[in-house]
């Protein structure tokens, strides 16, 4: 339960830090017809990989906080030239990327504030191929 505690607690802080540095006053909704038009998602990006010769994975940021309610896409960047399927089963997300390739992630949306959603890479998760995001407010 400790480390469930310390993952929100720092998620809310890198999220206060994105939702800053994205303009968060420019999410305000009051007194908008919502139907007109579809947020733009937010585009994030998750660099990973081993180094050279390595066995462990590096995966950065390891917690992705997101607004709820509000579309948002990964850029899932490797750092090395191995296969990695990168899953959410939560998400519905399943996505292959080789070669050094980035791949970029359909729109996705978290639905409930403090929802905690793993995001692994299949091949490579028990090497510390693995992250989590969390939707804010």
């Amino acid at each position: 339960m400790h480390r469930r505690q310390f993952i929100l607690a720092a998620s809310a802080v890198v999220g206060l830090a994105i939702i800053s540095a994205c303009g968060g006053g420019e999410g305000d909704t009051q007194g908008q017809d919502l139907g007109q038009t579809t947020p733009e998602a937010q585009l994030l990006e998750v660099r990973f990989g081993a180094p050279a010769g390595g066995v462990v994975e590096a995966w950065e940021p390891k917690i992705l906080s997101v607004p709820v309610n509000r579309p948002f896409k990964i850029k899932f960047t490797p750092t090395d030239q191995r296969l990695h399927v990168i899953v959410s089963n939560e998400l519905k997300l399943e996505l292959e990327v080789k070669d050094g390739q980035s791949v970029e992630s359909a729109a996705l949306t978290v639905k409930d504030e403090n929802k905690v959603i793993d995001i692994f890479c299949r091949e490579h998760r028990g090497a510390g191929g693995f992250g989590t995001i969390i939707g804010v407010r």
